[in-house]
């Protein structure tokens, strides 16, 4: 089956009394139509773009984010190995974009490995007796936040 040009006007699913309604906030009626997208013979990105406007448009946009990280993995299995390890580590870091939880996720696990590991041994001073006592959390903050001066202005309040 090609699902090229297909277009979503409604999207209907029937409940245990026969009775018809959107079809909306159910995550098995999304991975059925993603599991119908992915039975079309290659990879085309129309059907998974119609299908997530139409979540959004629905006010879904859980389930339209769902639906674009699915495409993003589907063409994924179409590129050569350094597109495929490139999309991986998309995936894995940030969702393709889709789940920027995950950078959070990513920078809250940094700073505390970063902060235990400048916490192991402070570094010597140039000059004795002259700068801030060394702390490791603001150095680590400093070093994963590329935010001029953090460093000063965080030792001084």
């Amino acid at each position: 089956m090609k699902l090229d040009s297909f277009v979503h006007g409604s999207i209907k699913t029937a409940d245990a009394d026969d009775e018809r309604h959107e079809a909306v906030g159910n995550r098995e009626s999304v991975a059925r139509r993603l599991a119908w997208i992915r039975s079309s013979p290659g990879y085309n990105p129309q059907p998974y773009e119609q299908l997530a406007t139409w979540y959004r448009r629905a006010g879904h946009d859980d389930d339209a984010r769902r639906v674009l990280l699915a495409k993003q993995r589907h063409r994924r299995r179409t590129q050569p190995p350094a597109g495929r390890a490139w999309g991986h580590l998309l995936d894995i870091t940030v969702g393709y974009g889709y789940r920027p939880s995950l950078a959070g996720i990513w920078l809250l696990a940094l700073t505390l490995l970063g902060t235990l590991a400048f916490a192991t041994g402070s570094p010597t001073p140039v000059k004795q007796g002259e700068g801030a006592p060394f702390q490791p959390l603001v150095y680590t903050l400093d070093l994963l936040i590329p935010i001029a001066g953090l460093t000063r202005t965080l030792q001084k309040n």
